[in-house]
């Protein structure tokens, strides 16, 4: 009887942990489908805002009214502040992206800057609009990188969250490894394959870009700056200890310890009154 009940207890047992085990994995794949689902959503947000930021600063570059200007400008910002958080939340953390997330920042500073000149009523300048040109031409060729990237992910079957991190992958053992590096940043692409190239390439392009130079937070000048050192012609031995010696004489007598001293003497070979003792010139 006894063993009876040990056999029953341990049948339950076993399918109390088969459910439990059961439950925990029907939990791992509706989170990881929740990531994925995001990640996607991300993604193709970024992707649209890339198209209408193009779209919206032709219409910048159109439109010859000031309220309308304004009103485009802002709404550059606004998208590309957008663009800037949707690639940020992407996981490929293994791809270096920073060119793009500071092309997109400045973009929308920039924007933001001239929208607010617009606003106090000072036109843009003839630098302005070739830059705001250029930034058109920049997105487009983003964009279309963009659409790339979508399309190989379509073709490959490629998940975001098995890239991400400290997520399960179905794929991770068989995928191909970098020297020194892990199937993780192998799967994710950049110079070893993958569907991320296209975002790898769009980076190091936007990395060739010129500096981008003007009043705000995100300018070029702020990262490049030249240390200046000393100043000034160069000088000889002589000419520095003749300095020395005028810079010390113009001060005149100083104080140590509350009692009157020389700060130095004339040059001369002649003895030298220090402290009240005599002996010979400090300088000389």
């Amino acid at each position: 009887m006894r063993e009876r009940w040990l056999a029953l207890l341990a049948v339950v047992a076993a399918v109390a942990a088969g459910t439990w085990g059961f439950g925990q994995r029907g939990m791992a794949t509706r989170t990881q489908a929740a990531l994925e689902a995001g990640y996607q959503r991300d993604f193709f947000d970024l992707v649209n805002q890339v198209e209408q930021l193009q779209v919206v600063i032709g219409k910048a570059l159109a439109s010859g009214s000031t309220r309308h200007n304004i009103s485009q400008l802002t709404e550059i910002w606004m998208r590309a502040d957008t663009a800037q958080a949707d690639l940020s939340r992407l996981p490929a953390k293994d791809v270096n992206l920073s060119a793009s997330r500071k092309f997109l920042s400045q973009l929308g500073d920039y924007a933001f800057r001239l929208a607010q000149a617009n606003a106090r009523g000072d036109g843009l300048t003839p630098a302005q609009w070739e830059q705001l040109a250029a930034f058109q031409k920049q997105t487009a060729r983003l964009a279309s990188d963009l659409h790339r990237v979508r399309q190989r992910m379509a073709d490959s079957g490629f998940r975001w969250s098995e890239v991400a991190p400290n997520t399960p992958r179905r794929s991770e053992r068989n995928a191909p490894r970098a020297p020194g590096g892990t199937a993780r940043a192998a799967q994710a692409g950049g110079d070893d394959g993958g569907p991320l190239d296209g975002l790898t390439a769009a980076d190091k392009r936007l990395q060739q870009l010129p500096a981008l130079i003007y009043d705000g937070p995100f300018s070029d000048h702020l990262e490049i700056k030249r240390p200046l050192g000393l100043t000034g012609p160069t000088v000889t031995q002589d000419q520095a200890l003749d300095i020395a010696r005028r810079a010390v004489d113009a001060r005149g007598p100083v104080r140590v310890d509350g009692r009157p001293r020389l700060a130095a003497c004339p040059p001369s070979p002649s003895p030298c009154r220090r402290g009240g003792a005599v002996g010979p010139s400090p300088l000389t």
